[in-house]
């Protein structure tokens, strides 16, 4: 059952509220909830469903703070970076035919902000593999001085768990979307963030900035954290309701 109001989303089975999306925190809608709380309406009877059974994985993984990641959009990655993607962007978005009318180009980012401190723009392959879900994040990490673009080649989906930034994050601070496949992100300079998380395994082209000290911060977060991830399609029926 999906309860809503203009600021906020509730997912109650079973009479009791198992998930809540706040729509003002930091700008970002979440899902999240302790899992201790709530793991014993989950199960128990229902018809698996979607949110039951991820929710049930999730709360068997651990004890602390579960967040389910969202579909991502520009709108909603803006405070973390860009989307490279050229649906759902905004309407002012640069663009223009080349190529005698045979292609279209969209100017997503206009720089990439890479040469900070004499850095240098390179561009590398990752060959990921594919995590497991429910993934616990114990640590997050920072590159001030530059950006850094993920771009699957292919049609494989991975998870971003990011927060602003500023000061290391704790875990409340903490957000989590998944790509469906067609869309990269360029993580915007100082941006805390998780390492890859890919959903499928393969290749992704990633853009960064290349210098004789690395520029890498790390933190540990003050609490258990589990990241999940929810079908794309029950996802965008479901909680992207208004």
């Amino acid at each position: 059952m999906l309860r809503h109001t203009w600021d906020s989303v509730v997912v109650t089975v079973h009479g009791e509220d198992v998930f809540s999306r706040d729509a003002t925190r930091h700008g970002a809608p979440r899902l999240w909830t302790s899992c201790t709380r709530h793991c014993n309406c989950l199960g128990n009877g229902m018809h698996s469903h979607p949110l039951s059974s991820a929710a049930s994985a999730a709360s068997s993984a651990t004890s602390g703070l579960v967040l389910a990641a969202q579909p991502l959009s520009p709108a909603a990655f803006a405070p973390f970076g860009q989307v490279v993607a050229v649906d759902d962007q905004p309407a002012t978005l640069p663009q223009r035919s080349i190529n005698s009318g045979n292609a279209r180009r969209y100017d997503l980012l206009a720089d990439l902000q890479l040469t900070a401190d004499g850095g240098v723009p390179t561009l590398a392959l990752f060959r990921a593999q594919a995590r497991q879900f429910p993934l616990q994040v114990m640590e997050m990490e920072r590159h001030a001085l530059g950006s850094q673009t993920f771009v699957p080649l292919g049609t494989q989906r991975f998870v971003v768990v990011v927060a602003r930034p500023g000061p290391a994050p704790q875990a409340a601070d903490v957000h989590a979307f998944v790509t469906d496949g067609r869309q990269g992100v360029v993580l915007a300079p100082g941006t805390w963030h998780h390492a890859l998380l890919a959903v499928e395994g393969g290749d992704f082209a990633v853009v960064e900035r290349k210098a004789e000290v690395v520029d890498c911060e790390v933190c540990c977060l003050d609490d258990s954290l589990s990241v999940f991830h929810l079908p794309n399609d029950f996802c965008m029926k479901t909680f992207d309701r208004t």
